[in-house]
């Protein structure tokens, strides 16, 4: 959830889509898809939901540089 919050300020789409083809590309199973696709599509439809921080405000800058530098990395 809090993921797809800080994505969307990043200017990603809340879809669902989206965010099951996300899911399963980093390994997730079809035993939670549904529930990824319940929430992302509360999330359209404007619900709010309460969760414990669980991330840092720059979450997304923190995976870019991750990824930047896996790419970086020879035999990768």
């Amino acid at each position: 959830m809090q993921l797809v919050r800080a994505f969307a300020v990043e200017g990603y789409p809340v879809d669902v889509d989206v965010w099951l083809h996300a899911y399963f590309a980093a390994g997730g199973s079809f035993r939670h898809a549904e529930s990824i696709e319940k929430l992302v599509t509360e999330m359209q439809a404007g619900t709010r939901h309460r969760v414990k921080p669980r991330y840092r405000d720059n979450i997304v800058e923190i995976l870019r540089g991750r990824i930047a530098s896996t790419a970086d990395t020879p035999g990768s």
